[in-house]
């Protein structure tokens, strides 16, 4: 008997494609298993949280969607789980930051979609690995020699950010780079990032305004009344304990999560570079997130920003309009809410008690970088020596002036030693170098984030000598998982005309009309 052509393809199409061939009684038996199973792990989280079910239904749902659309994922890496990260632990699982739960989700469920663009593996991958390696590492070894006892209060907290801290990091990275399969997944991820910055802001600027329910809703979201403070009336001069925090435990993470919407923002505007949102919306991200920033009133961010912004505008060519655009922003900053900044400068500018009292060295200029030079030199300076080789486990010194370091190396050195040190700053180094790389690439579409990442990186080094801002909630969980969607995609090489110049690749359907194309 002769087999017509393609009989065996209409025979057993199954088979050809490699499907299953079981019977369809045991898969739909095996779905249903798996629905009860899970039907029964979500109803039993209930006795460990109230609201324990209602997370992991949600999980459960987010990790659906990212199985139909990869975007999805890289969506809620950057841009909301980045908001969410001052949220107190525990709202959702026990011990376990809902920032951190979404990163897990989503990496997880990617890992098991594998979309069909796989990225390959780049230094930043290495380095972000590496770090994550060396702090689990050292977590575990003063764990083990008892440095760390688990069962001490706070101290389980530090075990906890020892261990893990970096890893989340590299996760964040690695989903954001991984789903992102085309140019155009791009603009939508920054998209959402800028959207999304106005929440926080906005309740930043409510928390000011001292709008009715305000505070003690940030109280239970942080977890943190003495920073969120007392109410001082709409307007009225800020205090050191009402500066504002939004959805952060502090001002420096609530600055430091704005800080790249903003550059971004304003990066775009100078370039005219439409490709993610028209020129009204990016003006409204930039004042309002500029006016939440403002009302933080932190000495750090408030010099960071413009330098980042020039920096950028510097590869961008764009320097004399960064300049104006800066001095539009100070003046609108001054004439909006000059109590707030006239009483931050006179607190930095007078001597604050515990200086005086302690007999700080008086330098004569923001008081700020005299109380953290005594924090310094009477505390954690002594033990530098004796933590150099693999740190002390926890940066809580006992009997400190101040429980915090107020110095990212000086964090990781106490947790774990030079090493830890750098690897941070390895991975941070190799995240600047590939979003130069980006950055200068002049057929990147998505040049103006990462001309932003390159501006906001440029002063890092700075800012990390006054606060960790890598090992703390805010600009190290925006910063990572955006610079892994928008460095995600190789620039396309530029061809060549026929009289031999370059002329830029760009892929003018995922340019806004207006814009010329070697702008986008």
């Amino acid at each position: 008997m002769t087999t017509a052509p393609g009989a065996e393809r209409t025979a057993n199409p199954a088979e050809l494609r490699g499907e299953s061939r079981l019977p369809a009684p045991v898969i739909t038996a095996a779905v249903l298993l798996g629905l009860a199973a899970l039907a029964f792990i979500v109803g039993a989280s209930a006795a460990t949280k109230p609201f324990a079910p209602l997370a992991l239904t949600g999980g459960l749902l987010l990790g659906v969607a990212i199985w139909w659309r990869p975007l999805v994922g890289v969506v809620v890496v950057a841009a909301i789980s980045p908001a969410l990260a001052g949220l107190s632990r525990g709202i959702g699982l026990p011990g376990l930051k809902l920032s951190e739960l979404l990163v897990i989700v989503a990496a997880a469920a990617l890992f098991i979609r594998r979309p069909p663009r796989w990225r390959r593996t780049t230094g930043v991958d290495y380095a972000l690995a590496a770090f994550a390696i060396t702090s689990v590492g050292f977590g575990l070894y003063h764990i083990t020699v008892g440095n760390i006892p688990l069962l001490e209060g706070r101290n389980l907290g530090d075990a906890f950010l020892v261990t893990v801290q970096p890893t989340f990091l590299f996760l964040a990275w690695w989903a954001a780079s991984r789903g992102v399969q085309q140019r155009s997944d791009v603009f939508a991820v920054l998209r959402w990032v800028l959207y999304v910055s106005l929440v926080p802001a906005v309740l930043g600027i409510m928390q000011y305004f001292d709008i009715p329910g305000i505070r003690d809703f940030l109280i239970v979201l942080t977890g943190n009344a003495g920073l969120v403070g007392e109410s001082a009336g709409a307007g009225a001069a800020v205090p050191e304990s009402f500066r504002v925090t939004g959805p952060f435990p502090i001002w420096h993470s609530f600055g430091g999560y704005l800080l790249l919407p903003m550059v971004t923002a304003t990066v775009m505007l100078l370039r005219g570079d439409r490709t993610a949102l028209p020129t009204s919306h990016l003006l409204v991200v930039l004042l309002i997130d500029a006016a939440a920033l403002v009302l933080a009133v932190t000495v750090t961010l408030l010099l960071w920003l413009p330098i980042a912004v020039i920096v950028a505008a510097l590869f961008a060519r764009r320097l004399i309009s960064a300049v104006v655009v800066l001095a539009v922003l100070a003046t609108m900053a001054l004439l909006l809410f000059p109590e707030a900044i006239a009483d931050r400068a006179e607190q930095q500018t007078s001597e604050s008690a515990v200086t005086a009292g302690l007999g700080g060295p008086d330098i004569g200029f923001l008081q700020t970088l005299q109380y953290r030079f005594l924090v310094w030199e009477r505390d954690y300076l002594p033990v530098v020596a004796s933590a150099a080789p693999v740190g002390l486990g926890t940066e809580r010194v006992p009997g400190a002036l101040f429980d915090a370091t107020e110095n990212q190396n000086l964090s990781y050195l106490l947790r774990g030693g030079i090493g830890l040190v750098v690897a941070a700053w390895v991975a941070m180094g190799a995240i600047a170098v590939r979003a130069l790389r980006h950055g200068l690439a002049r057929t990147n579409v998505a040049r103006s984030g990462a001309l932003a990442i390159v501006g906001v990186m440029s002063f890092l080094p700075a800012a990390a000598q006054v606060w960790p801002y890598v090992s703390n909630a805010g600009l190290s969980y925006a910063l990572v998982p955006i610079a892994g969607a928008v460095l995600a995609i190789e620039p396309r090489r530029a061809r060549t005309d026929r009289w031999g110049d370059a002329e830029p690749d760009v892929d003018a359907s995922l340019v806004r009309p207006g814009v010329p194309a070697a702008q986008a």
